[in-house]
């Protein structure tokens, strides 16, 4: 069996998967801020932190910039998230051995990948707000 050469994999697919995925965890992010956090009621604040979510664990230092635990809980946990959101671009890239079943494999790892990212924006968030 003759393995492509390394190349393009991303469809139109990728980006609805993405863009669905961020647009979830933006929701709850604004829902859990508006609706469960009695001390975060400033707008901006909500703003700030719902957009970022793009960020990934990143998304509680951006809400609160002064907290120091805030930063240490997104230094422990951004090498989990992004070890998995490199992993799932690097599917995308590299010649798989196999033909049948890799765009399954491949939007599989996509989706884990930004799923796994987005949860940490969740979690860093969390911490930080607490």
């Amino acid at each position: 069996m003759k393995m492509s050469p390394f190349g393009n994999n991303f469809t139109r697919v990728h980006a609805f998967v993405a863009g669905g995925l961020l647009a979830a965890f933006m929701a709850l992010v604004l829902f859990g801020c508006l609706m469960g956090w009695e001390h975060i009621r400033d707008l901006p604040l909500v703003l700030r932190a719902t957009l970022a979510v793009v960020t990934g664990p990143f998304d509680g230092p951006i809400a609160r910039p002064g907290d120091w635990a805030a930063w240490m809980a997104a230094r422990w946990c951004l090498p989990v998230c992004a070890s998995f959101l490199v992993l799932g671009a690097l599917c995308q890239l590299i010649p798989l051995p196999f033909r049948r079943g890799a765009f399954a494999f491949r939007i599989g790892t996509w989706t884990v990948g930004w799923f796994l990212w987005l949860a940490g924006a969740i979690l860093s968030l969390m911490n930080a707000l607490d």
